[in-house]
């Protein structure tokens, strides 16, 4: 019997930046689309996280807000919603 295929667990940022040897805040800046990769770091990327190298070039291209939404869809997935406490600090929504 086959086993389900299971989707990893999306890596933080941290196991990102060691994966394709960048700085955790270098990962963060990505995936919030603050920034793209010089190409050693997109072949990394492309590489590591078996991306298709087309649709990674193709974001990389479109800009910075284009790459940050293939990095959340493709590689870190999309970010938990955010809710306020009544002091103002940031708490998980249920």
């Amino acid at each position: 019997m086959d086993s389900p295929t299971r989707t990893p667990p999306s890596p933080t940022l941290m196991e990102f930046g060691k994966a394709v040897d960048v700085h955790f805040t270098t990962a963060s800046r990505y995936r919030n689309g603050e920034r793209v990769p010089s190409t050693g770091v997109a072949h990394r990327i492309i590489q590591y996280y078996n991306l298709d190298p087309g649709e990674l070039l193709a974001a990389i291209a479109a800009g910075r807000e284009a790459f940050g939404h293939y990095m959340r869809m493709h590689v870190f997935g999309p970010e938990p919603a955010v809710d306020l406490n009544p002091d103002g600090s940031e708490k998980l929504a249920a």
